[in-house]
C-alpha cells in the first residue's frame, strides 16, 4: 500500500504536535505515514524538534490587501459582537474577515500549502476555523480527497 498524507488544519492556537498525534492515533492500522499541520500563525521554533510531523505555518507568508484592509475597516468589538448569536455568525461567515476565509486567502498564496492541500488524501479540520478552510480545498483545488470536521 503506498503512503498517503494527511493534513490537519489548526487555526485555534491548539498546539499543532497534539493535533498530528491525534491524528495519527485515529489512522486505521497505520496507514497514514505523513502526517503535516498547517498553522494559522508563525511556524513554531521547535517545529523539527520532536514533533510527530511536519508543521507549516501559515503567519510565515504576508497577509494579503484585503487582510489588512479588513483589520483595519473591521474592528474586534464587531466581530465579537457578530459572535454571540446564531444569525451573527451567519453574517460573520459571508464577511472576508471570517477565520476560514482568511485562512484559505493564506494558504491559496503559499505554494507549499496549495501543494500540500492538493496533494493529501485526507484533510483534518482540527477545530470550527479550519472547517470552512478544508471545505474550500476540497472544492476549490478540485482533487478527490476525505474531510473530517472537528478533531477530538
Amino acid at each position: 500500500m503506498t503512503a498517503s498524507r494527511t493534513v490537519v488544519i489548526v487555526t485555534n492556537g491548539r498546539e499543532p504536535a497534539e493535533a498530528i498525534a491525534a491524528a495519527r492515533a485515529a489512522a486505521p492500522g497505520g496507514t497514514t505515514a505523513a502526517i503535516t499541520a498547517l498553522v494559522w500563525g508563525p511556524t513554531p521554533p521547535d517545529a523539527g524538534s520532536g514533533s510527530p510531523g511536519e508543521i507549516v505555518g501559515l503567519g510565515n507568508h504576508p497577509a494579503g490587501l484585503l487582510d489588512r484592509v479588513t483589520d483595519v475597516l473591521l474592528p474586534a468589538g464587531l466581530t465579537r459582537a457578530l459572535m454571540k448569536s446564531g444569525p451573527g455568525r451567519l453574517v460573520h461567515s459571508l464577511l472576508p474577515s471570517d477565520l476560514g476565509r482568511r485562512v484559505w486567502r493564506r494558504a491559496r498564496r503559499m505554494p507549499e500549502a496549495v501543494a500540500l492541500l492538493s496533494g493529501a488524501r485526507l484533510v483534518i479540520a482540527a477545530d470550527p476555523g479550519a472547517v470552512r478552510t478544508a471545505w474550500f480545498a476540497l472544492h476549490r483545488l478540485g482533487a478527490e480527497r476525505a474531510v473530517i470536521a472537528g478533531q477530538g
